[in-house]
């Protein structure tokens, strides 16, 4: 599937920013780049990393639209501009790619997730943080 410049800039809903703000893509957008980093990773060997942000249980708060605009402003101050981030399930799951990594070994991932966490709680309450599951995915699988 081919996507144009216009629909991978596109941005998700939800969770718009500002103008300025760093691309937050769309399902179809976001799996379209998570396959070219795979393809990427299997030809160089350079491995990436995929952080999964399970917000479906802030979906039900009243405050949504508040949240993710939080949600938005704590993964901005955390991520490079290179990381792809963007919807992996439309308001359900947030992915953030983390590309050009130079290893992902454990303290590398322990690194970036506290970073993610410092910033989400500078942002959220510890109640709504409780309610965010986060998963990792390491490719080249090993």
């Amino acid at each position: 599937m081919n996507l144009s410049h216009a629909e991978l800039s596109q941005t998700g809903a939800d969770l718009a920013g500002e103008e300025g703000d760093y691309t937050f893509y769309g399902k179809a957008p976001f799996h379209h780049l998570l396959r070219i980093e795979r393809h990427r990773t299997e030809r160089s060997g350079k491995p990436f990393l995929l952080f999964l942000l399970d917000i479906s249980a802030l979906t039900a708060e009243q405050r949504t639209k508040e949240i993710l605009g939080k949600l938005h402003s704590a993964l901005k101050s955390a991520l490079r501009e290179t990381d792809i981030r963007g919807w992996y399930d439309p308001n359900q799951v947030i992915g953030v790619i983390f590309t050009e990594m130079i290893s992902v070994d454990r303290p590398s991932i322990e690194g970036i997730f506290r970073k993610i966490h410092g910033r989400l709680c500078e942002k959220l309450t510890q109640e709504l943080i409780d309610k965010i599951s986060i998963s990792f995915h390491v490719f080249p699988e090993q």
